[in-house]
Order: C-alpha cells, then sequence, then structure tokens
C-alpha cells in the first residue's frame, strides 16, 4: 500500500529524531528528508553480499561488434532486461528456445527457476520491475547447448541429471538409427575426438563396437557441456575424468552421479529494493545508462548495479515545490510518499506495490522529457 500524497513533515515528525532506535544500526535515525539524512540503498552500502550465483560480464556483452547468431551485432540493454508484461514479445536472441524439442519431459526443463522468483514473477504483471534475465530468452541463441555434431537437437537448460539422461538417450538412439556411421567411426576411429573441440585434454579410450563407440561420444558430450556451456555461466564443480581412461571407466563415469557437476544455485531478485517500491515505467523516457552508469564496464556478476542514492538525486533534488510538476525546472518530487509504504503494511501480509504510471500522471509527476 503506498503512503497517501502526504508532506514529509508526517514521516520526518519521527523519523528525524528516532532516538529511541538510536543503537539499532540498521535503522537510520535523522532523516529530514529524500536529501537529508536518507541512508544509502541497502544493495549499495558497504559488506551488501551479491550471491547471485552466476558469471557475466556486462561490458563483454556491450562491446561493438559483437559476434550474434547472424553476424555483428550491438546489443541493448532491453535485449536482456524487459519487464514482467514484456515477457512474451518476440527476444533477439531466444525466440528458438521456445521450441519444444528444447525441453523435458514437456517442461522447459531449468537450473529450475527458484520458487520465490517464480512467486515474485506471478505477482508482477506490469511494467515497473525487470523480470530476471533467462537463459531462454536472453542467451539461448548465442550460447547454443549443442553437444554432438550427429545431433541436432540440443540438451536442455536442465539439471546436470536431467542433461545426462537426455544426452545419453540421444547418442544410444542416434547409433542404432545409424549404424553404417558408427561402423566407419570405428574403422577410421584415433586418438583425436572426432567432433569440434573439447576442452582438457582429449580422451584416449578407443571404442572397438557400437556400445563403446556410445561409451565415449557419451564421455566427450558430457565434458563439451559441463565445460563449455555449464561452466560458462554458473558457478561449478566439475570432477575432471583423465584422458586415459579406458572405455569400461568411462562407462562407469557416464553412470555415476558422482561424477555429474554440482552448480551454484542462482538467486535473481525481482525486487532489489524490497521495502521502498519503483517504477521503471515512470522512468521510460530516461535511458538506462542515465541511472545504471556502471553496467557496461562491468566485468563479474557479482557486482551490484542498482543506481545509488546520489544517481537518484539528481532529479528528486528536493527543490520541486510543493511537488511537481516533475522536470519541468529541472526538478522531481522527493517526497517519501513517491516511494514508501507506511510501515507496518508487512506484518499485516500485505506487499508495496509499485507506482502506475497513471498515478504519476495524475499527480503530474510522469517524467516526460531529461
Amino acid at each position: 500500500m503506498m503512503l497517501a500524497h502526504t508532506a514529509d513533515a508526517n514521516c520526518t515528525r519521527c523519523h528525524a529524531n528516532l532516538t529511541a532506535v538510536a543503537a539499532d544500526t540498521h535503522v537510520a535515525n535523522a532523516i529530514h528528508s529524500f536529501v537529508d539524512g536518507h541512508p544509502e540503498f541497502a544493495p549499495m552500502q558497504p559488506g551488501f553480499a551479491n550471491d547471485l550465483g552466476i558469471k557475466f560480464a556486462h561490458a563483454a556483452h556491450m562491446k561493438k561488434g559483437l559476434l550474434g547468431p547472424h553476424g555483428p551485432v550491438q546489443m541493448e540493454c532491453s535485449d536482456c532486461h524487459r519487464g514482467s508484461a514484456d515477457q512474451g514479445d518476440a527476444w533477439p536472441y531466444g525466440a528458438q528456445m521456445q521450441q519444444a524439442s528444447l525441453t523435458v519431459g514437456g517442461a522447459t526443463g531449468g537450473i529450475a527457476m527458484p520458487p520465490a522468483m517464480a512467486r515474485a514473477l506471478a505477482e508482477d504483471r506490469g511494467r515497473a520491475y525487470m523480470a530476471p534475465a533467462t537463459y531462454a530468452t536472453g542467451c539461448h541463441d548465442c550460447h547454443t547447448l549443442k553437444f554432438d555434431a550427429h545431433i541436432a537437437e540440443e540438451a536442455p537448460h536442465a539439471a546436470p541429471g536431467q542433461v545426462r539422461a537426455f544426452v545419453a538417450a540421444k547418442i544410444r538412439a542416434f547409433a542404432a538409427a545409424h549404424p553404417e556411421v558408427v561402423a566407419a567411426e570405428l574403422r577410421n576411429w584415433t586418438t583425436v575426438e572426432p567432433t569440434e573441440r573439447v576442452p582438457r585434454a582429449p580422451l584416449m579410450a578407443v571404442p572397438h563396437n557400437a556400445p563403446e563407440w556410445v561409451t565415449v561420444r557419451t564421455a566427450q558430450a558430457e565434458r563439451r557441456i559441463w565445460h563449455e556451456s555449464c561452466n560458462l555461466c554458473h558457478e561449478t564443480q566439475i570432477t575432471e575424468i583423465s584422458p586415459s581412461a579406458t572405455v569400461g571407466e568411462l562407462a562407469a563415469a557416464n553412470q555415476n552421479p558422482a561424477m555429474l557437476p554440482k552448480l551454484t544455485t542462482t538467486h535473481q531478485p525481482v525486487r532489489w529494493l524490497t521495502h521502498a517500491v519503483f517504477s521503471h515505467q515512470a522512468h521510460e523516457s530516461v535511458g538506462c545508462g542515465e541511472c545504471h552508469t556502471r553496467a557496461t564496464a562491468s566485468q563479474n556478476g557479482t557486482e551490484v548495479l542498482l543506481p545509488s542514492i546520489t544517481s537518484c538525486r539528481h532529479c528528486h533534488d528536493g527543490e520541486s515545490h510543493p511537488q511537481g510538476p516533475a522536470l519541468a525546472t529541472g526538478h522531481a518530487e522527493s517526497g517519501c510518499f513517491l516511494c514508501h509504504e507506511y510501515h507496518g503494511w508487512d506484518e499485516k501480509g500485505l506487499r508495496p506495490q509499485p507506482v502506475k504510471a497513471e498515478s504519476l500522471r495524475e499527480l503530474g509527476l510522469l517524467v516526460n522529457s531529461h
């Protein structure tokens, strides 16, 4: 529930002098306004732990001339980041992922979406918050999950056990349907793996019959998936198979659950500022880079790329009087009511709601120019 359109004095009469909680370092006790005493946003404060569990470099993906699925591309923020209401629109680098062939057991598979993320997406049907970026919509067309040159289908973006089962079944099916291909490869097998490059030293085991061909080929495919695909983005622990492993040892490894990689659970919050409301839609005329100034230079997935409070104060500077019009003289409303709900709602099982563009227009607060 949003606060009513009320004067800051109704809040600061208490929050400007919270002596009763002075000993609690998690509560700011002298907030006079947004520009006087308001603390830095919690995720931007020292010591905040960002445990997304993902490897990602924004800088690498924002380079000019980046090789895309059909040639050089210049990526934009909206290629991966969109509001929940826009998830059904076409994605430049993920449309193919909607194919049923990339599913397991009729489901889209996934290093499964955490329940909290799924609930947040179900609750947020608007454009206020950015939905978590996913492999299906943002990554697939450039980072495919192909695992064997003989097989057109890709592995599912799923838990390692599901991936193993899928890969093994497809390679067995290919061997059964194309015995002539298997026989030809058995006659000309070398210690160099017969498909595209695989990370680490090549497996030395030489198959002598169709079942052994399936075993070695499956081991090759798993190495490719674990090292070139999963390990590219996920924090992983991969148990190595010795290049000198025999066919029998490879067969045992292919059946051993302990040889599956362990992936760190990913945590992408839908909302970073859980005690305040915010609307990207209300700021739609402002370019992403004007607020997220460090995103294009970010080199890893642990950096928190939210705007700092200083960035917000460039517009919400406390100079708007009394409450608008927004940016008419270079200033935007900065009242408490704009971002906060009255405290205590969480205890009643209610959640703060994003600011709706229609409400902001009625108040003359929607940013229309910059």
